[in-house]
């Protein structure tokens, strides 16, 4: 039978309103069994379940409620009167903590988590086995022990500018000398630890600088600068360097000095000695390459090489810097060197424990 155009005109419609109808159904059905898939995993009581190890055995947990939960295993220990020293037990010790972090911190972790979750592609997962940044490394370590103040060193460290001038007889030329302190009265002990240390370095060497200013027979504009600046946030450590920079009568200024400090803000002495000696190789390497050895080398002590290993681990002449290096600072004169060339050898490494 021949259908006529009115009879198609209906057919066409029809099609169109079933095929409309079809996918609606689809839609319904894959929002169902996505919403059923997300209550199925929501019964655990958790969105996401991260281990990352810190001391021991460590999981984080982002709750279904928000709340960020921590569980620590670690192995027990028991006198053993047999041979008067500490033996397992065989036992797990567990402990809970239900992280207490202010509302921006938190929010800040959260997102951490939900960048890790993507990197994974679970919700379940072993954050140790990820290409994590510093910074992911920092907030989870931060996380597990429950440290706030180590996820907020940035919004904590303030510069504190103080001046002191010493004009001439005649007010036509001065010495304006420049100091740069860290505030030691904020919220986070951490950097009020740092701040302490460095400002006592920082007010001992401004005092110097100004008694010798208050000697000077000042014939010209001079000063000297000290600044300070926070140079690298790692999972463990931190670091800055310190400047002085500038000219007192005809002696030209210029020294750097980096300080590298533990979340306790204390300072860190070098104590990776199982890479003492790759360390001091690298810096050997490098220094060979550069210009600077290339235009002095006729002129360096014979025991030169002696004294950068005895000096480019001491406090004061190495940190940590960006991109998984560290930085050596080897005073010129030391090695033999005078004032023209650099006062201060800067030499980066290669960090051979990340």
């Amino acid at each position: 039978m021949k259908l006529n155009n009115k009879s198609l005109k209906i057919v066409k419609i029809s099609a169109k309103i079933f095929c409309v109808f079809t996918l609606l159904i689809l839609i319904i059905l894959t929002i169902y069994f996505v919403n059923k898939k997300n209550k199925v995993e929501s019964d655990y009581g958790y969105i996401y379940k991260i281990r990352y190890d810190v001391v021991s055995e460590s999981y984080v947990y982002l709750m279904n409620n928000s709340d960020i939960k921590t569980i620590i295993k670690s192995e027990t220990f028991e006198i053993d009167p047999n041979c008067n020293c500490m033996v397992s037990t065989g036992k797990i010790h567990e402990e809970e903590n239900i992280v207490d972090f202010s509302g921006d911190v938190k929010k800040k972790v959260i997102q951490v988590l939900d960048e890790l979750y993507k990197k994974s592609g679970k919700r379940d997962f072993n954050a140790n086995e990820l290409n994590l940044t510093d910074d992911e490394k920092r907030i989870l370590r931060a996380t597990v022990l429950n440290c706030e103040n180590c996820i907020t060193i940035e919004d904590n460290v303030e510069y504190i500018v103080s001046e002191k001038e010493f004009l001439s007889d005649y007010n036509d030329y001065k010495i304006l000398n420049s100091k740069v302190n860290l505030n030691n009265n904020t919220e986070n002990d951490i950097i009020n630890n740092i701040a302490n240390y460095l400002n006592d370095i920082i007010n001992k060497d401004f005092n110097e600088y100004n008694i010798t200013s208050e000697e000077l027979f000042v014939e010209d504009d001079l000063g000297v600068n000290l600044n300070l600046d926070l140079v690298y946030i790692g999972p463990y450590s931190l670091s800055f360097i310190y400047t002085s920079d500038g000219q007192l009568g005809a002696t030209g200024i210029y020294n750097v000095k980096g300080y590298t400090f533990n979340y306790n803000g204390e300072i860190i002495n070098f104590d990776t000695n199982d890479y003492r000696d790759e360390y001091y190789k690298s810096l050997l390497n490098n220094f060979k390459e550069s210009d600077l050895f290339i235009n002095c080398k006729d002129e360096l002590i014979s025991n030169w090489e002696t004294i950068i290993y005895d000096v480019m681990f001491e406090n004061g002449n190495w940190y940590y810097d960006k991109d998984d290096k560290i930085t050596f600072l080897i005073p010129s004169y030391l090695l033999g060197l005078d004032g023209s060339y650099e006062n201060v050898i800067e030499i980066s490494v290669d960090n051979l424990e990340v």
